[in-house]
């Protein structure tokens, strides 16, 4: 029977909390995974039985635990099973009742061989009749209790998995490595252990990590590049893209970053050497690899900035300050003083917000001018638009990106949008687009969570 098709089939999850939480709040989610070695696929057993079977426990003793951070407090996993609890240690089976549903949560897991491993969910609500994927039953697991599915793979410690990303161009049938390119690969969000291509999710929980989302590095003479295993996040799954500086036989050719397709992988899962297939500049453009605002409920810091990092250097379409414009909300509790920015006066400057690029000319940044600043308020958004970006070298030059429409106005044609005149320039301009980001895999969002 494969291991997936076990709770469909004959395995109970009779967990309770250890933890003591708010007793007001809805904690009748339940979370229920499998836990595998990430490079042979074995289960990993986190709960010492004490004789046979009667008494299964986590092992709160040592440093093998699974567990939920719910209010503050520590909830532990516990194996699935009541009816038969060797198969489901066997099976690295566990389950964490009494959780708060609608709510991100985060989870970790510590080991002695494993590396740590950190990743969230939120376990809808309204779920509570799905089999378990993969069960080859057709009932429910717990009909009558909402619950998530988060299998888990983790990586032996001590073992760092280096990537070689190999850049190739067909410029006349000759497929040929291409040097001097700049790659740069992001960590893209999503089940990012599912098999590259598989038919059906496996309902992995993505590792999430403080460390730097991009990689970069410049290709060697065989048109390959090298990214240290140190330097990537196990189990992440990476999209590449790749701009080069100076023209293969008179093509410019790059490659726009893209969580699907040539030249993704996933670290330390992946074949050692993945492929990047370059294109003429043509097709490609500008894009974002992340940002700081890519999470909605994570907050950034009550004076902002937010962060957007771009696939290649860029700068503000000539014209087009004024089109900047930002917004506050008040929050959800306030002091009795709202915070507000400063209102656009004049023609001359976008004085709501301020954005800027880096000398590399990758990273935009944009800041709120508050005239208002915020005080005693919690869940206070910050809304911007109106960024025009341009490639600062290239054949794209002429193909402009958007960051969000102006704030003032409800539409692209700017006609309402009567302070800064120099917009009204835009009114059936051609060759604008919504600057698309890689990490989300939709439009580069425009609203930030300042404080929570």
């Amino acid at each position: 029977m494969p291991v997936l098709a076990l709770v469909g089939a004959n395995l109970g999850c009779d967990g309770k909390t250890t933890a003591q939480g708010d007793s007001t709040a809805d904690k009748s989610g339940r979370l229920t995974g499998f836990v595998r070695d990430a490079k042979s696929g074995d289960s990993v057993n986190f709960f010492n039985p004490e004789g046979k079977t009667t008494n299964d426990k986590d092992d709160n003793s040592g440093v093998n635990q699974i567990w939920v951070l719910v209010d503050g407090n520590i909830v532990s996993a516990k194996p699935c099973g009541t009816e038969d609890k060797d198969l489901s240690l066997q099976a690295g089976c566990y389950t964490v009742g009494d959780l708060p549903t609608g709510a991100k949560l985060p989870i970790f897991v510590t080991h002695s061989s494993y590396e740590r491993f950190a990743s969230s969910f939120t376990i809808d609500p309204t779920v509570t009749t799905a089999a378990f994927p993969g069960s080859s039953g057709t009932g429910p697991v717990f009909a009558d209790k909402p619950q998530a599915y988060g299998n888990i793979k983790l990586f032996p410690k001590g073992v760092n998995y280096d990537q070689v990303v190999e850049t190739t161009f067909d410029g006349s049938g000759d497929v040929v490595g291409v040097a001097d390119v700049s790659v740069r690969c992001v960590l893209c969000s999503g089940n990012s252990l599912d098999v590259l291509g598989a038919a059906s999710p496996s309902n992995l929980l993505s590792p999430e990590t403080d460390a730097n989302p991009i990689v970069s590095g410049t290709t060697d003479s065989n048109g390959k590049v090298t990214f240290a295993g140190s330097s990537l996040t196990k189990g992440g799954k990476y999209g590449c893209g790749a701009h080069a500086t100076n023209p293969l036989n008179g093509d410019v050719i790059s490659k726009t970053p893209s969580c699907a397709g040539s030249g993704t992988f996933i670290a330390g899962i992946s074949d050692p050497t993945v492929t990047l297939a370059l294109t003429s500049e043509a097709a490609d453009g500008l894009v974002a690899l992340f940002s700081n605002i890519d999470d909605p409920e994570e907050a950034i810091g009550a004076s902002g900035p937010v962060t957007i990092v771009l696939n290649r250097a860029a700068s503000v379409y000539t014209g087009t300050t004024d089109c900047q414009d930002g917004s506050v909300t008040a929050g959800t509790v306030a002091d009795g003083t709202a915070p507000a920015l400063t209102t656009d006066a004049n023609d001359d400057d976008a004085e709501s917000v301020t954005v800027s690029i880096d000398t590399a000319g990758t990273t935009v940044t944009v800041t709120p001018n508050f005239s208002t600043a915020i005080s005693n308020d919690r869940f206070v958004n910050f809304a911007f638009g109106g960024i025009y970006l341009v490639p600062s070298s290239g054949l794209t030059q002429d193909v402009i990106s958007r960051v969000g429409t102006p704030v003032d106005t409800a539409g692209f044609s700017l006609t309402t949008f009567t302070t800064p005149a120099t917009c009204t320039l835009f009114n059936g301009l051609g060759n604008v687009s919504d600057l698309a980001n890689v990490r989300t895999g939709a439009a580069q969002g425009t609203t930030g969570r300042l404080v929570n």
